[in-house]
């Protein structure tokens, strides 16, 4: 009996992957080639998280005393706290640190100055000590200094505020450092100070609009001799 002849010829679609598959591997060994040869820098943004944590560093030690002191190189002034600490600052070299009274600090001039990052401590912290040493009238004039640094920021430090353009777009970002006026209004009232304090009011209400906004809560019981907070500290009671 004949033995019929064998079929070899494979089918349209068992052909078919093998072509799909022969035209994608040469594609696939190309495409892994081009990778290597690129950079590793260029992966870098898939592999490294978009924030990093930042390492913080202890503030810088020095030997002086507490109070503001100016880098004579910088020509910025830093406040060296009680215990001995500069903050914000990892290193300083004190040879070149000298002793400044806040008084020497004029908002219309551009120096010296105080360390943006901690003006309203560091003249907070001034004020402070001079109240604990019973000097409230030189603790006034320190937290005005320390005022007048943050004000400075959309041009109201010292002089009446005009309205324009240029103050509104500062005033609308503008975050007043709080604790100098509670700090200044409060001790103000506890010593009887009542020019001082009408003299900081009026400050503050020729602020621009934006910012004297932020203010209203504050100015209402600043004005209110009558009200809970001024007879609170209307009261002689002992400065923390």
């Amino acid at each position: 009996m004949a033995v019929p002849p064998r079929d070899d010829r494979i089918t349209r679609r068992a052909f078919l992957p093998l072509v799909v598959l022969g035209a994608g591997i040469p594609g696939l060994v190309f495409s892994v080639w081009r990778l290597s040869r690129r950079p590793v820098s260029t992966f870098a943004p898939l592999v490294a998280p978009r924030f990093r944590h930042r390492k913080l560093y202890p503030p810088a030690r020095v030997t002086l005393p507490s109070g503001l002191y100016l880098n004579q190189r910088s020509k910025i002034a830093h406040y060296v706290d009680e215990s001995g600490f500069i903050r914000r600052v990892t290193r300083i070299n004190e040879s070149h640190l000298t002793l400044v009274p806040a008084s020497a600090f004029d908002a219309r001039t551009t120096m010296p100055r105080v360390n943006a990052d901690t003006a309203a401590g560091a003249f907070e912290g001034l004020a402070r000590q001079r109240l604990r040493a019973g000097n409230v009238e030189e603790a006034l004039n320190t937290l005005e200094r320390g005022i007048d640094q943050d004000l400075a920021l959309i041009g109201g430090s010292l002089e009446p505020v005009q309205e324009s353009s240029a103050i509104t777009s500062q005033a609308t970002t503008f975050r007043p450092r709080f604790n100098l006026y509670d700090l200044f209004a409060r001790e103000s009232v506890r010593a009887g100070q009542s020019v001082p304090l009408q003299r900081f009011i009026a400050r503050v209400q020729r602020l621009p609009v934006p910012v004297r906004e932020l203010f209203s809560t504050r100015l209402a019981k600043w004005t209110d001799t009558s009200g809970p907070w001024y007879k609170k500290h209307a009261t002689p009671a002992k400065t923390l």
